[in-house]
Order: C-alpha cells, then structure tokens, then sequence
C-alpha cells in the first residue's frame, strides 16, 4: 500500500469516525468536565470560595468604574454633560471607531 492510499484511508477513517468522536464529545466529556468543575469547586473549603467570589466581585467592579472612567473623559473631552443622551451618543461614536 502507497503513502497515498494510506493517507486517502485514513482520511475516510476519520470522517467515518467523526460522527462517534462528537457525540462522545457532547454525551462524555463535556459533562464530565462540567462535573468535574462543580465537585472541584464544593470540595474547596468554604473561605477559599468566599475569597475566590470576592475577588471576582471586586475585578468586575473595578472593571466598570474603569468602564465609567472611559465615557466620562470622553464626556469632558466633548464637554458635554453626564446625561442620557451623551452617553448614548459617545458610545455609539465609540463602536464606530472600533469597527
């Protein structure tokens, strides 16, 4: 048998498999990740996880206050006032820039 015909045998070896390897992959692996994640998660002890939710807390909110930040010197910037209105209209002006 040549390189070739290996190569093209294989190859329809993997197609027919595909459908068993997804559906292994959906049915199997991701549930058990999945569970492996939450058993993980409860078997830390309890101010392990509280320290854990509480850093994430605090990472969001300072990502919002930078978030504000951003909008309120692009609000002085324009001088405009902090209402409503501007912030729409600095935003939307922001997401044509980006895109």
């Amino acid at each position: 048998m040549t390189n070739d015909a290996r190569r093209i045998l294989r190859g329809w070896l993997l197609l027919l498999a595909f459908p068993f390897i997804a559906l292994w992959t959906a049915m199997v692996w991701i549930p058990f990740q999945m569970l492996r994640k939450v058993v993980r998660w409860y078997r830390l002890p309890q101010h392990k996880r509280d320290a854990i939710n509480v850093e994430s807390r605090r990472k969001l909110k300072a990502d919002w206050e930078q978030v504000e930040q951003v909008i309120k010197a692009e609000l002085r910037a324009h001088r405009l006032m902090d209402t409503p209105e501007n912030r729409v209209r600095i935003n939307s002006a922001m997401q044509k820039r980006r895109g």
